[in-house]
């Protein structure tokens, strides 16, 4: 009995050490696999990283050209205005040379202080209203929200400009009646004639 209680012993450990070799070698390969998942991470995350840096890269230098191209072509438009009202300055000169200007030179005079205030009255109203559209930076879905909102801006803008109308309308339609009344009356009080006493 002593002897089977040996071997039995003999077996189990045999077997458990068994076991645990298994376990280690098992072991050392998941250990591997994963330290070959880790330099994978590594490695993809470096590859990302400097995906996104040439990413940012890129975008800057975009950024850059068209704010270079915007201030050329601002550039351009500012250098053609200037062309364009000299061309008029000396076209008014010419004018007002050949024919007699003091009245044309008085009248030109006239018209820029009207036209002036209210160019620079509605220049002034346009940047109240006007608001700045800033969308370099925006994502995908700022945009979208960014042009919801101009959306319900331009929805509000044209229902107030409706009810403004139809104010008006209301408004000379009572002006008329109003016309009219006046008129009928005045032309019985003529028919009628002088009042004696």
């Amino acid at each position: 009995m002593n002897d089977f209680l040996k071997q039995r012993a003999e077996k189990d450990l045999a077997e458990l050490k068994k076991l645990i070799e298994n376990h280690f070698a098992q072991r050392k390969e998941d250990e591997a696999v994963l330290a070959e998942l880790v330099e994978k991470m590594e490695k993809r995350k470096e590859v990302r990283q400097k995906q996104n840096e040439d990413r940012a890269q890129r975008e800057k230098e975009r950024a850059q050209r068209e704010r270079e191209e915007r201030q050329k072509k601002d550039e351009i438009e500012a250098k053609r205005k200037l062309e364009e009202e000299e061309k008029k300055k000396e076209a008014l000169a010419a004018m007002s040379m050949n024919y007699g200007g003091y009245l044309a030179k008085r009248q030109e005079q006239a018209r820029n202080k009207r036209g002036g205030a209210e160019k620079e009255k509605k220049k002034k109203i346009l940047a109240d209203r006007r608001k700045p559209l800033n969308i370099d930076h925006m994502d995908n879905d700022k945009l979208q929200a960014k042009a919801k909102e101009l959306h319900d801006w331009l929805v509000e803008l044209v229902s107030s400009k409706v009810d403004i109308e139809v104010n008006l309308s209301q408004i000379n339609y009572h002006l008329k009646c109003n016309r009219s009344r006046y008129n009928d009356a005045r032309d019985a009080k003529a028919k009628s004639g002088p009042r004696k006493r």
